[in-house]
């Protein structure tokens, strides 16, 4: 099978996202998140899957879209190889990062110039932290500043510091959060979308709110994933009376697929 093009190339043919037109009071967003570009492609996770990112992100530039969310873990600073010579400080490692995978960042830097907002959220894998700040918040002292933790990061409802971490690797888990602490908590809230667990999913609450609530979780772009598909993301149309969130998956060809279709 051929790679799509690795090159920057605003006047490609865009994402068939939505049908119809979109209308003046509509706000178009795509949602990815998970890529886990690493420092080498000998130990990355995302290799063969970098080339379609680039042909997703070109696509992109021409499409009807308004804003990319990238949901955290971009650049993977965790998965590296024991022994792996390391770059002297994080600076430098993420340069290097960057340069390693040149042609996925110079896409987002397209998408950035064809006017499309793009909004990055950290995620645990790609935390832009020296290595003090970065031990003191992950190994340091965490349960003894678990409250304030939760504080810091504006919990609605406060989880026991033994719950959060037994179900830490529990992608349904994540997955409640949105009703816990997002649906039942503030019911001007529609649309929860996480990231982080590898598994897209979409779950649709039609029943006990004032509307209809709607959340996903964007997946993953690494090669292989083993807890679902791969190349995934969410598609959202929000009008003035409407709001269509859609999980879909980038195709090999260029096309995409809605998920829940499937």
């Amino acid at each position: 099978m051929a790679k799509p093009t690795t090159t920057s190339n605003t006047t490609a043919k865009g994402l068939n996202l939505w049908s119809g037109d979109s209308t003046k009071d509509s706000d178009r967003i795509v949602v990815i998140s998970d890529l886990h570009l690493g420092l080498d492609d000998s130990f990355s996770e995302t290799v063969k899957n970098k080339a379609y990112i680039v042909s997703f992100l070109n696509q992109l530039t021409a499409s009807d879209v308004d804003e990319l969310v990238i949901d955290g873990d971009l650049l993977d600073e965790w998965f590296i190889p024991t022994g792996n010579s390391q770059p002297a400080d994080l600076q430098e490692f993420f340069t290097k990062d960057a340069d390693n995978n040149r042609t996925v960042i110079d896409a987002i830097k397209s998408v950035m110039k064809s006017g499309i907002k793009v909004t990055y959220i950290p995620g645990n894998h790609d935390m832009l932290l020296n290595q003090a700040i970065l031990s003191a918040i992950l190994y340091a002292n965490v349960q003894r500043r678990w409250d304030a933790l939760q504080d810091a990061n504006g919990v609605a409802v406060k989880l026991p510091y033994a719950t959060a971490t037994a179900a830490a690797q529990d992608a349904t888990f994540c997955d409640q959060q949105a009703v816990t602490q997002y649906f039942n908590v503030d019911p001007s809230v529609d649309v929860v979308v996480f990231g982080h667990t590898h598994v897209p999913v979409i779950n649709r609450y039609p029943e006990g709110y004032n509307r209809e609530k709607v959340y996903a979780n964007s997946g993953t772009w690494i090669d292989r994933n083993l807890l679902g598909a791969d190349m995934t993301f969410v598609a959202i149309e929000s009008g003035k009376d409407t709001t269509d969130v859609r999980l879909m998956q980038y195709q090999p060809d260029g096309t995409v697929t809605n998920l829940e279709q499937q």
